[in-house]
């Protein structure tokens, strides 16, 4: 079995010699030409050179030969000198012939420069008398010389036309050259284009009809067979996908029935499903991922009035079946969590606490299922609740009011003196009448603040109502033997709020903190901002709370157990504090790992300006 890589190598290997051979082919015709032009221009430059150099030494020997006649002996000496370089030149020539013409013109060249030195020899030793010496040079040294200089410029002039024709010529050959060079290359490049596509048609055939039927099994024809006619990777694919499927086609066989089996379950997890929702009495409102409405059942069609079966709800926005109810239930979304939201239903207006749901199946459906749980019967109750307790603390205040002035004019002995034991009884009386007065103004408090009565919003500076608590808590302090101290410094602390009611929590903290400080230590009051808000920490040296109770004890009516027995109130200061604070938009904690009696409550800071 020839692979394909096998084949894919082959030809590359095939194109890589032809690439070689047309490089080789072209590599050996510009070296044969650079060579034949090298070897012809050197033996022409040569010559040109010998021409150049005779000329100049003719010139040379004629200026020596001027000033030899007027007198002058290192002339004289110097033109004899200058004969041997001439020679030399001459012998250069000799060696350098390259054209026919070249060989004549040099014999006339020896010639004329014998002559021409015959002439200065005869000028040279006729020289001293005036009139032989000045006859001699224009009549036989200037004809020589003018001649000799004519041969050489002969001999320059015929070298510099065979270099020129030398150059048209290699010109001449080296287009040829490199249109043979260019023929072969694309004849190459041509032969490799055909062998090329011839390849790639012979490989891609067989790949396009397999990705064809590879579709033709992805829209569901899973019996999809493909002809397998080349033996090699390309056939083995096409065997294994043979194989796939027929495989593919078995298994889709056997779970046909397991998969028809498996629909009909789900339908039927479905429909109980469907079922359980309408069965609730709560209305359940099922949308999908868009806001369009999926599932109503019994109650939501009463309470949105689409019993109708003209009513189109199904697949609609719910902001178009019911428009109130979505635009209340996104402002709830947008507002605390557990809005409640009124409806008007049957003739009166019922409130609903929403509860929503976000289910997300496995194929990415994402399902809002909004149940609406009726909590108008609880709204009564609490009420009624908050009803009684202020009634009931509004009709407790004047007879504990009055039983304390009873009690005090007692303790004055201003209806006579009591007796050792009848004032025992007496002080316990007055001391269960302060807790029953303390009982009843929490109430009080309580029912306001579930009211949602009096709370103001104004710039309130929290070291301005620390001062202002601690001077009113001196007395207590001093009658437990506990110090006070608020080392605040000037940074003013402003927080936007109820003046009255955040200082009714510091004198609460305080209070207790009083009361579970053993005599001689100190409770101290600490404040700044921190993370855009303000920090307040109540300090006292106590046992502090444990850590099971640090949220229980914030709950109405709770009492921890420190060991201790202090009177107190009933349980009802620390829930107030933590409806104020929150109510304020804070929050407030007891710190159980503290060592010590330590709680903290924050507050959004306000600009201060």
């Amino acid at each position: 079995m020839r692979s394909l890589a096998y084949r894919i190598s082959l030809g590359y290997v095939l194109l890589t010699a032809v690439t070689v051979a047309v490089g080789v082919y072209a590599a050996l015709r510009f070296v044969d030409l650079g060579g034949s032009v090298g070897r012809v221009l050197e033996e022409n430059y040569r010559s040109v050179l010998a021409a150049e150099n005779m000329m100049e030494e003719l010139e040379q020997q004629e200026g020596l030969l001027l000033r030899a006649q007027n007198g002058d002996e290192r002339a004289r000496t110097a033109f004899a000198a200058r004969r041997a370089e001439f020679l030399q030149w001459y012998g250069e020539a000799e060696r350098s012939i390259a054209l026919p013409e070249e060989p004549a013109l040099l014999d006339s060249i020896g010639q004329a420069y014998a002559a021409f030195t015959a002439s200065a020899d005869s000028l040279l030793a006729r020289a001293g008398t005036d009139s032989v010496g000045g006859a001699a040079r224009p009549d036989r040294v200037d004809p020589a010389a003018a001649r000799l200089r004519a041969l050489n410029l002969r001999l320059l002039d015929v070298n510099q036309s065979a270099m020129l024709a030398t150059r048209a010529r290699v010109e001449r050959d080296a287009w040829r050259a490199t249109w043979a060079v260019l023929t072969t290359a694309g004849l190459a490049a041509l032969a490799g284009l055909v062998g090329s596509l011839a390849f790639v048609r012979s490989v891609t055939r067989p790949l396009r009809r397999l990705t064809e039927s590879v579709r033709r099994v992805r829209r569901g024809h899973l019996d999809e067979q493909v002809t397998v006619t080349m033996d090699d990777e390309v056939g083995e694919l096409g065997r294994a996908f043979n194989q796939m499927t027929a495989r593919l086609a078995a298994y889709e066989a056997l779970n046909v029935q397991a998969l028809t089996a498996e629909r009909d379950r789900a339908e039927a997890e479905r429909r109980k499903a469907e079922s359980l929702v309408e069965a609730m009495p709560s209305p359940v409102v099922v949308t999908d991922g868009e806001g369009r409405v999926v599932l109503l059942n019994g109650a939501a069609h009463r309470l949105f009035q689409t019993e109708d079966a003209s009513a189109r709800w199904e697949g609609e926005p719910l902001a178009a079946v019911a428009p109130a109810f979505a635009r209340r239930l996104d402002e709830g979304a947008a507002g605390s969590e557990g809005a409640l939201i009124d409806i008007a239903f049957d003739g009166t207006t019922h409130t609903y606490r929403p509860r929503r749901t976000t289910v997300r199946g496995a194929s990415g459906v994402v399902l809002q299922i909004a149940l609406l749980e009726d909590v108008t019967p609880f709204q009564a109750l609490d009420r009624a609740r908050r009803e009684f307790i202020a009634t009931v603390s509004h009709e407790l205040r004047t007879p504990l009011t009055s039983l304390g002035v009873a009690l005090d004019l007692l303790l004055r002995d201003l209806v006579g003196p009591l007796a050792p034991a009848q004032r025992d009884l007496v002080e316990t009386a007055k001391a269960d009448q302060d807790r029953l007065k303390r009982l009843v103004a929490d109430l009080v408090a309580l029912a306001r603040l579930e009211a949602g009565e009096g709370r103001a919003s104004e710039p309130v500076d929290m070291a301005s109502a620390v001062a202002t608590a601690l001077d009113g808590l001196r007395l207590p302090a001093q009658e437990a033997s506990v110090e006070l101290a608020s080392p605040l410094g000037d940074e003013p602390l402003f927080v936007r709020g109820d003046a009255q009611q955040l200082g009714w929590v510091l004198t609460n903290l305080v209070g207790n903190a009083i009361r579970h400080a053993p005599p001689g230590t100190v409770v101290t009051v600490r404040g700044r901002h921190e993370d855009g808000a303000v920090r307040v920490e109540v300090e006292d040296q106590g046992p502090g709370v444990p850590a099971e109770a640090a949220e229980r004890i914030f709950d109405p009516f709770v009492q921890v157990d420190t060991g201790e027995h202090r009177p107190g109130s009933a349980g009802l200061g620390l829930s107030i504090a933590r409806r104020v604070v929150e109510a304020h938009g804070g929050r407030i904690w007891a710190d159980p790992h503290a060592g010590h009696g330590l709680f903290v409550f924050t507050l959004p800071s306000e600009p201060f300006s």
